[in-house]
């Protein structure tokens, strides 16, 4: 009996101050264009890698996090996929942040 190969992983960059993601699989920078995607806990770790990721597929996003200096990073290298993103600094679970 044959052994399926699995294809290698790709793993995205998520380091605060890392570039945004280029590779990790075929990107379509339209798939989500005209789409708005909210992404909590986005100042690092996967919540950073989807952010980027969103955005790279033409989402706006609205990213948010209670990490203000995650956020900054993510702030600049959000600007590099063109307008219409918002960074928030939140907390989800206090209905006054949610409310702004």
């Amino acid at each position: 009996m044959a052994l399926k190969r699995r294809p290698p992983v790709r793993v995205l960059p998520t380091r605060i101050g890392s570039r945004p993601p280029t590779s990790g699989g075929a990107v379509d920078a339209s798939r989500h264009a005209g789409r708005t995607a909210i992404v909590t806990g986005a100042a690092s770790g996967i919540g950073r890698a989807t952010a980027l990721r969103l955005a790279g597929e033409g989402a706006s996003v609205i990213a948010c996090d209670v990490s203000e200096p995650g956020l900054t990073q993510l702030r600049v290298d959000l600007e590099a996929y063109g307008g219409g993103h918002r960074v928030l600094v939140a907390d989800v679970t206090a209905q006054a942040d949610v409310d702004q």
